[in-house]
């Protein structure tokens, strides 16, 4: 007779995986694909499955390169639990990778890693002047919140920040 865990409850981790794989079943039926056996069996187990790392990174990957019309009609449909789920799970999640994307460019102050931060920012949503105040106090910086533009330097780069332009990075030393 084999081993039998199925009167343990499921930890928090294996939660999440079961939930990340419920929100792939309802994505990929949204999207008119076929959803991959091992998603649906992972969306019935309530440990989660045994690709439940693999099964999150999926769902972000997807969800990262969805279109806003995607996103707002699957994602962000208030009318149907399923997305609203979806939806708390995916604002949880990018807030969670932006805290560390902020945390690896507080710990480096370097351009390339501020630089990630204010891209992950900007697709986020974040207005420039949020980004700026954000990328400032990681590298002690001053924002004027008056200014239209703002510049935040780095000993190898600088990085622009336009209400009319957009975002602009240029890598290099100063000469």
């Amino acid at each position: 007779m084999p081993c039998r865990s199925d009167h343990m409850k499921p930890t928090v981790k294996e939660r999440q995986q079961q939930q990340a794989a419920k929100n792939l079943v309802y994505i990929y039926g949204a999207l008119g694909q076929t959803v991959p056996a091992d998603v649906a069996h992972a969306s019935a187990d309530i440990y989660g499955g045994t690709d439940g790392e693999e099964n999150m990174k999926t769902l972000c990957i997807i969800l990262r390169l969805m279109t806003d019309e995607q996103r707002n009609r699957i994602v962000y449909d208030g009318r149907t639990p399923d997305a609203r789920r979806l939806a708390d799970w995916w604002d949880e999640h990018k807030a969670e990778d932006d805290k560390a994307l902020a945390l690896a460019a507080k710990e480096q102050r370097s351009f390339t890693a501020c630089f990630e931060l204010v891209r992950a920012l900007d697709k986020d949503g974040y207005t420039n002047l949020e980004i700026a105040e954000r990328v400032a106090e990681i590298i002690e910086a001053y924002v004027d919140e008056g200014d239209s533009t703002h510049v935040l330097e780095f000993e190898d780069g600088v990085i622009i920040l336009s209400s009319m332009d957009g975002i602009f990075a240029y890598k290099g030393k100063r000469v």
